[in-house]
């Protein structure tokens, strides 16, 4: 008698489009056998696109794909979404954070107003929906948070800000400290772009994005949960709109090969399947 593996739960936040759905897409293909989730704030959009790619993959043995609403930015559609995977599931094995969203840059909203929105999501959105599932992932899952070559800070703030949240002792009560120093700055109107932060919201939410990765793996390395974060590359989407040399299947790689690949470390910053260097 051959004993039959374990289904394996896999959630993409923000994946009805880009390279959310390239993950997606990919991934049921790589983990034929396997659970995974699409998640998205628009149900009924979310629902063509299911249908779409259900009919992309009907010549190929692939996944099961299940929808589920799911916005990172409000506590009660995490709590209810956690609740439903724990009720279904008992818990879940791979959760990878895609959801996200920029400014254009050319974008005429206030820095400060663009700091606060874009923080909201890519900081805080990320942290939260990790918070609430972070407790379901089973011993030696991964988290794999999708993040940006823009979040590099070297080179871009002061030294004694790359410190406080880049530390090998850097916490997330350190990282608050951070965004307190940066909405002031962006407050008042002083110069970016000169060495102190970066022009763009969008990089110093990945910079952050990158921190809160490091200070998860630390806090989930007894749990002997991976947690790691990677740079898609120049991918062509509407977040970008729609340049880049990368197809959104293509920019899913790396964080596909993170959430199945043997043999990883934890706590590092991927860009083509390699480690690159941050801070």
């Amino acid at each position: 008698m051959v004993l039959q593996k374990p289904q394996k739960v896999f959630v993409v936040t923000g994946s009805t489009r880009g390279i959310g759905y390239g993950t997606v897409k990919i991934l049921a293909e790589t983990v034929a056998d396997d659970i995974i989730y699409m998640t998205g704030r628009d149900v009924i959009f979310g629902q063509r696109v299911l249908k779409k790619l259900d009919s992309e993959l009907v010549n190929s043995k692939h996944a099961e794909i299940r929808l589920h609403p799911l916005d990172i930015t409000d506590d009660e559609s995490c709590q209810v979404f956690a609740d439903h995977l724990e009720k279904e599931h008992g818990g879940i094995d791979v959760l990878i954070n895609n959801a996200g969203f920029a400014y254009k840059n050319n974008d005429p909203t206030p820095l400060e107003i663009q700091a606060e929105v874009t923080l909201k999501t890519n900081y805080y959105g990320t942290k939260r929906i990790t918070d609430y599932l972070s407790p379901l992932i089973r011993q030696r899952g991964r988290i794999i948070n999708i993040c940006s070559q823009a979040g590099v800070m070297r080179g871009q703030y002061k030294n004694e800000y790359i410190d406080l949240v880049a530390s090998p002792t850097s916490t997330y009560e350190d990282i608050e400290k951070f965004i307190e120093i940066y909405k002031e700055h962006c407050l008042k109107g002083l110069p970016v772009g000169d060495g102190t932060f970066p022009k763009q919201a969008y990089s110093v939410s990945k910079a952050l994005e990158i921190a809160l990765t490091m200070v998860q793996a630390r806090e989930l390395k007894a749990k002997k949960i991976l947690v790691n974060c990677c740079c898609p590359g120049a991918v062509a989407t509407r977040m970008t709109g729609f340049k880049g040399i990368f197809t959104p299947e293509r920019g899913a790689d790396c964080a596909i090969y993170l959430a199945t690949g043997r043999f990883l470390p934890t706590g590092m910053f991927f860009y083509l399947r390699k480690p690159i260097e941050w801070p």
